[in-house]
């Protein structure tokens, strides 16, 4: 068994670089956040290789990354050097990190192994787009909160239309026009009501989907 670990140790040294190596035998940052701002998986467990990410933020930045890797030697390298990476970029940085960055970082890879250094940047990408989710439907729950103080449920006025609107027929379509926060299109959703929201702000737009996205 001794003689089979060193011949495989051996292989791998001949295919990878001596940085993924390095990656490989001594990851950085492997871990978990209890209490994470965002969360994230990327790879499929069915399938291949997959990850699980944590992020901590402080002023829209990574304070903190950690991973745990189910996969091959090339996945945990790559994981770990983008741990590397992301820590202390703000969010803007972390968008224009791209696996080229951490092939390239790591000397190269196999043809076939390439295809590991996107997790680490999928699953990096998609902590942070859990944390603006999360922090964003916050403040979509402290608006309404605000509201019921003062004697109006808007999402409890939305599910009443919501039923009110139960007995369309099976084609019909709701068009509504000024999406806002997305109350009203997330309580039809809810209730299986097909609808088309439009809204002339780009940023309420973009806080409705967030918003639907929490759901």
């Amino acid at each position: 068994m001794k003689f089979i670990r060193q011949k495989n140790i051996l292989e791998m040294e001949s295919e990878y670089t001596e940085k993924v190596m390095e990656h490989f035998n001594n990851p950085k940052n492997v871990g978990e956040i209890r209490d994470a701002d965002g969360r994230a998986r990327a790879g499929d467990p069915s399938c291949g290789d997959f990850i699980l990410v944590w992020i901590k933020v402080k002023d829209d930045t990574v304070a903190d990354f950690k991973y745990k890797v189910f996969g091959c030697a090339a996945a945990i390298a790559t994981t770990s050097v983008v741990s590397d990476l992301a820590i202390g970029k703000t969010f803007e940085q972390a968008a224009r990190l791209t696996d080229d960055d951490v092939v390239t970082y790591l000397g190269g890879l196999p043809e076939g192994k390439k295809h590991c250094s996107f997790l680490g940047i999928k699953g990096l990408q998609a902590a942070i787009d859990d944390y603006r989710i999360r922090e964003n439907y916050k403040r979509f729950e402290q608006r309404n909160k605000l509201y019921r103080k003062m004697g109006y449920d808007i999402p409890k006025s939305c599910k009443d239309i919501a039923c009110r609107l139960d007995d369309l027929s099976e084609n019909a379509n709701v068009l509504e026009i000024g999406s806002g926060k997305g109350n009203l299109a997330i309580a039809l959703a809810v209730a299986g009501i097909p609808l088309t929201s439009i809204d002339r702000s780009g940023e309420e737009q973009k806080c409705a989907i967030l918003n639907a996205r929490y759901l």
